[in-house]
């Protein structure tokens, strides 16, 4: 279906009318000053200098994580000495961290063991129950 175009004395009627019948969904619509050419042309303008701004400070992020990944020859820096009393501290927390690991480790097995015999000993009961499970009968084979 094609729709013929409308004049604008059209236009500014049917708006006039769809204003009135609902004032709340007028005020959705683009204001007036947005459709003129110095609002587009400032707009415009503004978006460009986002944008270039935006693409600058992206290169330039860009090229400052490059610099320092990189390192020219003669830049090693060898790793920081660690202090005795720091590398001491470091063995307590990690032999601290390797027995709880291992008694949560002991706990779970210990729960899934304890769980098992349970379910274990369920069926079981239920197998005793029930009497013993029929045989299946195998068909013979004909030739």
């Amino acid at each position: 279906m094609i729709k013929r175009k409308r004049s604008a004395e059209q236009q500014v009627a049917d708006e006039a009318e769809r204003k009135a019948q609902n004032p709340i969904g007028a005020r959705q619509t683009i204001a007036d000053s947005h459709a003129d050419p110095e609002f587009q042309e400032n707009h415009k303008r503004l978006r460009a200098e986002r944008l270039a701004r935006d693409a600058g400070s992206k290169n330039n992020a860009k090229r400052l994580d490059r610099e320092q990944m990189t390192k020219t020859s003669g830049e090693y820096q060898p790793p920081k000495p660690i202090s005795k009393a720091e590398r001491e501290a470091r063995k307590a927390f990690r032999e601290v961290d390797a027995v709880k690991a291992m008694s949560e480790h002991a706990l779970a097995e210990k729960a899934f063991a304890q769980n098992r015999e349970r379910l274990k000993a369920e069926r079981l009961a239920r197998e005793a129950a029930a009497g013993p499970a029929p045989k299946k009968q195998s068909r013979a084979k004909s030739k």
